[in-house]
């Protein structure tokens, strides 16, 4: 009795003979009727020019992260400044956007801490709102957190 094994190991003897005969022939029919026409293997395998990538696209927007050292009139010393680049798929120009800040850190790290800062202040304004809030009730930041 055959294993499991066996059979596919039966199965991928054949297939491959049966591509090298392919390979072998002076015409693409013998190729063209061991691959589908969606099969990624045959463009990995460079059986065709036509190298495309199968699956979703990815639709993530490419980030960078750039500081610089910059000082106002009104300021007494210079502020590090970082600029948050994204270029979105389909768009001409990127979106900019820039924190000001005296924070030591990497720049995508300020950048996350300061647009998660951001969202929690939303947070208690919208709080504020909703229920006429009047005021918190701990005089830490990281402490408001919790009650509301």
């Amino acid at each position: 009795m055959l294993t499991k094994n066996d059979i596919t190991s039966a199965v991928v003897e054949n297939w491959l003979a049966d591509f090298e005969q392919a390979l072998a022939a002076p015409s693409d029919a013998g190729l063209r009727a061991l691959f589908p026409p969606d099969c990624h293997w045959r463009d990995v395998l460079a059986l065709t020019w036509t190298i495309q990538t199968l699956g979703r696209p990815s639709y993530a927007p490419l980030v960078r992260y750039r500081s610089f050292e910059y000082q106002a009139a009104s300021w007494d010393r210079p502020r590090r400044v970082i600029a948050e680049i994204e270029h979105h798929l389909g768009e001409l120009f990127p979106r900019v956007g820039f924190i000001v800040t005296t924070l030591t850190g990497t720049n995508r790290a300020i950048v996350r801490f300061s647009n998660q800062r951001g969202t929690a202040e939303q947070w208690i304004k919208e709080g504020k709102t909703a229920t006429h809030w009047t005021r918190l009730s701990c005089h830490r930041f990281r402490a408001n957190e919790v009650p509301m």
